[in-house]
């Protein structure tokens, strides 16, 4: 790692350097209501530097708001992806989940049986998608956080809520329409295919 040059700080005796150009740095707070001070401050002594923090902290609050943005918008691109391979396994399946439900279908299962276990099932896979989601987003952003930018970290607990309840909501919505027909199809056309 490389040093800083700004940060290198050295403090002498007193008339050690007496011959050579002085900077003094010193720091203050100033209330918002009282910023109006400082133009007329700067023009007395145009030597003087102001670095206003707290413009310096918004700054870096809205980057750091466009950053978590930007993963939450490749997040949604992941669950986007995610539901496409969800209809990929759900159609890939379809004709055996027609079999599969025709033969239960022949054996006594009601058609409310056959529709409670499809949403049992894409319930459960939904949960555990949004929970990985929900896990892999938070990771990216402890990441960010402590090792990148090196501040201090805070969960997400809205996304802990939200993330596992938008995907038993979509993954359950999504994988029954499209197992839809399967409780719909008479088990005797089925058997006999």
């Amino acid at each position: 790692m490389g040093y800083d040059a700004s940060q290198l700080y050295m403090i002498f005796s007193p008339g050690t350097l007496a011959g050579f150009p002085t900077t003094y740095m010193t720091s203050f707070y100033l209330a918002e209501a009282q910023k109006n001070l400082l133009p007329p401050l700067l023009k007395k002594y145009p030597a003087v530097t102001v670095l206003e923090v707290d413009q310096i902290l918004q700054q870096f609050r809205t980057i750091l708001a466009q950053l978590t943005a930007a993963i939450n918008l490749i997040l949604y691109f992941a669950l986007a992806a995610g539901f496409s391979v969800l209809f990929a396994a759900v159609y890939s399946t379809l004709d055996q989940r027609i079999y599969e439900g025709a033969l239960l279908r022949t054996l006594g299962a009601r058609r409310r049986f056959l529709r409670m276990a499809h949403l049992i099932e894409f319930g459960v896979l939904g949960l555990a998608a949004g929970l990985l989601a929900t896990v892999a987003a938070e990771s990216i952003l402890y990441m960010l956080y402590t090792r990148v930018m090196q501040i201090d970290y805070q969960p997400h607990v809205y996304l802990w809520l939200a993330l596992p309840a938008a995907g038993v909501a979509g993954v359950t919505l999504a994988g029954y329409w499209g197992v839809r027909h399967v409780v719909r199809q008479a088990p005797l056309r089925v058997l006999r295919r």
